[in-house]
């Protein structure tokens, strides 16, 4: 795609605004060739067919532009910025952007991410091309780096937990060689070690964790020795005890869930046992322990990415469904209580990935498996207003 930029950013048959022009007309017939007329988009005397989409074009230009080292000049991004920016006159601007950051150091999907005030994004667990892992890394924003944790006491892949106050950080469950577990830590940041929990009482992976106000986390679905499951418990970390919870209405793996602003918990997508896989969800209300219906998202998804936006919507990324795995999002409102296409498809196609917010409101977006099956360590990150231009 370098290449490409450059030729583009060479181009001699008008202003920058003539070529945006001509990028845009994939706007008309879908085929992200630039051209009405179906036939190959030719810059420079190369052929570039089926390259230069709406979208992708302008992620593809914010991603040069900022690359320290490209070998174009700065008056040849600014040239693809202008260009990048005509091409957005002429369809819908997404209002987000992404960007590609440093790769975690250990590719590996089916991982745990968790995060939030005084956490920095990190990854526990998950599997690697190699096998189940035990690799805790953390992200800092400030210097784009990754740093190793003390690892996990035990590899396991399809964990879940979440941020604590105080920098902790609480997992539980998962599988691996052994098969289910029901083993749960708590990281202590102090001491730098993960410290041994009561067990929980089911042993099973790919369920959902919800931190609740009141502290306790609430922990649903997922799978066990005997299948999918919609068992619900919560875990009291004070008293280190396992509560029993009215089980969710249906049996589901590779969900997600969310604690909305309105002090809601929505649990939705993944495999369902009456269905298969579904956009359908649940709320679930801590003061009543009541479930009830939510409304469905617009692509059903099988372990997909999620977090809370600073706005207070839900964004669902990425996945896995019967068209393959994606790289699209759905966006819901709370407060409408509707679900919307999300403008900015991530930059590669994966699933059982992980997401968590920045301090900054970004969102971080890393590893997964990609579309041709392997672990990778990709990490990107999402922010919102396209024409502010490139951060590093």
């Amino acid at each position: 795609m370098e290449s490409v930029l450059y030729l583009i950013s060479l181009w001699t048959g008008g202003h920058s605004w003539d070529a945006g022009s001509v990028l845009a007309e994939d706007v008309s017939d879908s085929r992200l060739d630039g051209r009405r007329d179906k036939r190959p988009l030719v810059y420079c005397g190369q052929t570039q067919p089926a390259l230069l989409g709406t979208v992708d074009w302008r992620d593809a230009v914010w991603q040069e532009v900022g690359n320290p080292t490209s070998r174009l000049s700065a008056i040849q991004k600014q040239f693809l910025v202008r260009t990048a920016l005509r091409v957005g006159q002429l369809a819908p601007d997404p209002g987000y952007r992404w960007q590609f950051l440093p790769k975690m150091p250990t590719e590996r999907d089916s991982v745990l991410v968790v995060g939030g005030p005084g956490i920095p994004p990190t990854v526990i667990g998950g599997e690697t091309n190699q096998g189940i892992s035990t690799a805790v890394e953390r992200y800092i924003p400030e210097n784009r780096r990754w740093i190793p944790l003390p690892p996990y006491p035990l590899g396991v892949a399809y964990a879940s937990g979440v941020a604590l106050p105080g920098g902790r950080i609480f997992v539980t469950g998962g599988f691996n060689s052994q098969g289910f577990t029901r083993r749960s830590f708590l990281f202590d940041p102090r001491r730098q070690t993960w410290v041994p929990l009561r067990d929980a009482p089911v042993a099973r992976a790919a369920s959902t964790a919800v931190l609740l106000p009141d502290g306790e986390i609430l922990v649903s679905g997922g799978e066990d020795e005997k299948g999918m499951t919609a068992k619900t418990d919560r875990f009291n970390l004070q008293k280190n005890r396992w509560i029993r919870e009215k089980d969710a209405p249906v049996a589901r793996i590779g969900g997600v869930s969310a604690f909305l602003p309105d002090g809601r918990v929505w649990i939705g997508e993944g495999l369902v046992s009456s269905g298969g896989i579904t956009g359908k969800g649940f709320f679930y209300e801590p003061e009543t322990r009541r479930w009830t219906p939510a409304p469905a998202a617009r692509t059903p998804r099988l372990y997909p990415a999620t977090a809370v936006l600073p706005d207070g919507k839900i964004l669902v990324l990425d996945g896995l469904n019967r068209k393959g795995v994606l790289n699209t999002g759905d966006l819901f409102d709370p407060r409408k209580n509707t679900w919307t296409t999300f403008p900015a498809p991530d930059l590669i196609r994966r699933k059982e990935t992980g997401a968590a917010l920045l301090n900054d409101g970004s969102l971080l977006l890393v590893g997964g498996e990609d579309a041709a099956g392997n672990s990778v360590g990709t990490a990107t990150r999402l922010q919102e207003g396209f024409g502010e231009g490139p951060s590093h």
